[in-house]
């Protein structure tokens, strides 16, 4: 239903469900099919450790984000492409090294390396035995 009412974004949970949404729209259904090409299944640090959800409840977004950053290098105003996604990247590094510190100031039992998945090849989903392997 959510589906009918934006339109073919997100991969759903269940593509036929997102197949009904495209109905006849070649380009809804061209989407659709980009996505069960393209779209793998990340690690997520919360199925690793539970306690890392402390860690994205303490997270603050960086501002300039990623979306006003690219619209200021699309429009012209931000010059320097590499230091601003460098930029970008410090800030973000930052921000989770802080929001770790507060959720181990909570009472987490996290670390950085809850968040390093070493065995993760982007071009294949993230599965189970991937975690055991850790």
């Amino acid at each position: 239903a959510w589906a009918q009412i934006v339109g073919v974004a997100d991969p759903a949970l269940f593509p036929e469900a997102q197949s009904v949404a495209a109905g006849d729209d070649p380009e809804a259904a061209r989407v659709i099919e980009l996505f069960e090409q393209e779209i793998r299944m990340a690690p997520d640090p919360r199925v690793r450790n539970p306690d890392t959800a402390e860690v994205f409840q303490q997270i603050q977004p960086v501002q300039p984000d990623y979306g006003t950053t690219v619209q200021g290098m699309f429009s012209g105003q931000i010059g320097d492409v590499r230091g601003a996604m460098q930029g970008l990247q410090d800030a973000w590094t930052a921000e989770l090294d802080r929001a770790i510190k507060a959720a181990q100031d909570a009472g987490a039992q996290v670390t950085r390396d809850d968040f390093v998945f070493a065995n993760w090849d982007p071009a294949r989903d993230y599965t189970d035995a991937d975690y055991a392997a850790l």
